[in-house]
């Protein structure tokens, strides 16, 4: 699946939400994603679709927004799985 299809409805099985889940917050986290995606990988959202692995990172990323909605942080933890697959597409990034 390329990141272009996923969809809030998607998003909203994906997650085991009922069918009233909340349509706007699944399309904003979304978009969050996408962003953290291309900010991280130096890649243009036109390329975003080459990777499929990089829908995982999408989806792991909103599930993670979505799971963590309120503004309190206790502890930084980056998933593994989307570190490691942005890694791999990171275009010559000085960290």
């Amino acid at each position: 699946m390329k990141i272009s299809e996923v969809t809030p409805t998607y998003l909203r099985e994906y997650l085991r939400l009922d069918a009233t889940g909340d349509e706007t917050t699944l399309t904003l986290q979304m978009i969050a994603a996408k962003q953290y995606i291309i900010n991280h990988t130096g890649l243009l959202e036109a390329d975003l679709d080459k990777y499929e692995d990089l829908t995982i990172v999408l989806l792991v990323l909103v599930s993670d927004m979505y799971d963590n909605r309120l503004m309190t942080v206790s502890e930084s933890n980056i998933n593994r799985v989307v570190d490691n697959i942005i890694e791999s597409h990171r275009n010559n990034f000085i960290l």
